[in-house]
């Protein structure tokens, strides 16, 4: 396929488009059937990097469910890239104390 220029015609030039904005998420950790179901929606929102954190009310074996699993959870960010023809994976951090994370990070 060639593209030409048509005398009078302005040439077409694609240029790439803005920077998406850079988000971050930090979140405590939801149930597991729930945070299964906010894979999707987070990749599909262009968060760059999900911080899944502890807090007083999350129990702790929330965090050795599937839900924490990058095997599990990798695929399903995956598909949703994939369907927005989006070419950033985020950055998925799981951090089982709030507070030294956000004396070291934040």
């Amino acid at each position: 396929v060639e593209l030409r220029a048509l005398p009078g015609r302005p040439r077409l030039q694609l240029e790439p488009g803005p920077e998406p904005p850079h988000l971050e998420l930090l979140l405590a950790m939801p149930r597991p059937k729930v945070m299964m179901r906010l894979w999707s929606t987070l990749s599909q929102l262009g968060f760059r990097r999900i911080v899944l954190t502890n807090a007083c009310r999350v129990e702790k074996p929330y965090f050795s469910s599937q839900a924490t699993d990058p095997a599990k959870y990798n695929p399903e960010l995956l598909e949703v890239l994939e369907q927005a023809v989006c070419t950033r994976f985020p950055d998925v951090r799981i951090e089982m104390r709030l507070k030294p994370f956000m004396e070291d990070h934040l």
